[in-house]
């Protein structure tokens, strides 16, 4: 597994060491997230701050939502 670290928006962001065993799926697409609505609905959470998350698409490691609100996501 690769190391999101630099892709968090800024350092008050907490990286979060992705674990495969805990898949998130995001429940509302909107804010600009909806381009990521096609694929499939399987996440990895990499990063957190001020109820927002980052994460990155289990199947295309190279798709990462930089932030999106905790309570558009569930595991």
């Amino acid at each position: 597994m690769l190391d999101y670290k630099n892709n968090l928006l800024s350092e008050e962001w907490d990286y979060i060491e992705i674990k495969n065993s805990e898949i998130y799926n995001i429940t509302v697409f909107d804010d600009g997230n909806q381009r990521h609505e096609s694929l499939k609905n399987e996440w990895y959470l990499f990063g957190i701050w001020k109820g927002k998350c980052a994460l990155v698409n289990k199947h295309n490691p190279d798709i990462i939502i930089q932030s999106i609100s905790r309570w558009k996501i569930t595991n």
